[in-house]
């Protein structure tokens, strides 16, 4: 943020001082930003947190899956200020009776925008991927706010996508959708728009707008949970079946660009590829 840095993880957050790096406020648990809320944001507050400065607003945006038993529900709390030890507008989204895991959150003029990979109820049958997208202009000035979904997209076998969080403060063009980026598990990096109309719903729409070819890579982890071995004696989780957080989209003015990267083996080591689309022509490089 402008004055401060903001580290969360399961279960719990913290503020540092930008400048002097010292601590403001915890480590505390990110259930008391909904303490007094009530329902599950309060009370079964699950974790797979994201916290992200809107930098167009000057606020925080802090979120965390809940749910009694089944994360149904996402709680996305908006700093009232640019000082994230402050109040908070706070919201509670009950998104269904599935299991809605791996919520990842970006910020875009219109919309916080989501991605979420949703499990039937028992968490035992995956569903597929499906986008959200909250009212931004609702949250941030406290009002009632709604979400808008075009339902879980491509079925069971369709791999992760993550929507494009925005970097510098160059707007994208007027009306610009958000792109989503799938993970090119199937050989192309997926590029789809969502449009998003909050005045008329049923307007909105989630489409596919290009399929770039992905170079040939080697999943890391794909028989197994995890295999990145520790000095312990234990393994890490390599998640290397999906972008890792962010996407982050930047307008450089003669060209828009949106860069991620994900986990492959490389020489039989786990390894970074980086990956720039531009999300108007299509275009890549990595």
């Amino acid at each position: 943020g402008a004055t401060q840095y903001v580290q969360i993880v399961n279960e719990g957050y913290q503020v540092f001082d930008k400048t002097t790096g010292a601590s403001v406020l915890g480590p505390v648990s990110i259930s008391t930003i909904w303490s007094g809320f009530g329902g599950v944001c309060q009370s079964a507050g699950d974790g797979d947190p994201v916290v992200l400065y809107d930098q167009l607003a000057n606020r925080w945006v802090v979120s965390q899956f809940a749910g009694s038993g089944t994360p149904t529900d996402e709680c996305i709390a908006i700093s009232t200020t640019s000082d994230a030890t402050g109040s908070y507008n706070r919201y509670g989204f009950h998104l269904g009776s599935n299991f809605f895991d791996y919520p990842k959150i970006a910020v875009w003029p219109d919309a916080y925008y989501m991605a979420m990979d949703v499990y039937n109820s028992a968490g035992t049958v995956r569903m597929g991927p499906q986008p959200f997208a909250f009212d931004r202009s609702a949250m941030l000035s406290g009002a009632s706010a709604t979400f808008i979904t075009t339902g879980v997209t491509g079925g069971s076998t369709e791999d992760l996508y993550m929507p494009s969080d925005l970097d510098g403060s160059t707007l994208p063009p007027a009306g610009a959708p958000n792109s989503f980026i799938e993970w090119p598990g199937s050989g192309v990096y997926k590029v789809y728009h969502f449009h998003v109309d909050f005045s008329v719903p049923s307007n909105s729409t989630f489409s596919l707008f290009a399929s770039p070819a992905a170079a040939g890579f080697t999943e890391l982890c794909a028989t197994k949970r995890a295999c990145v071995p520790e000095p312990n004696g234990s393994s890490l989780d390599a998640i290397g079946d999906r972008f890792m957080f962010r996407v982050a989209y930047r307008n450089f003015g003669d060209h828009e660009a949106v860069v991620t990267n994900y986990t492959v083996s490389s020489g039989g080591v786990a390894g970074v590829r980086w990956v720039q689309v531009n999300p108007s022509t299509e275009e890549i490089a990595g």
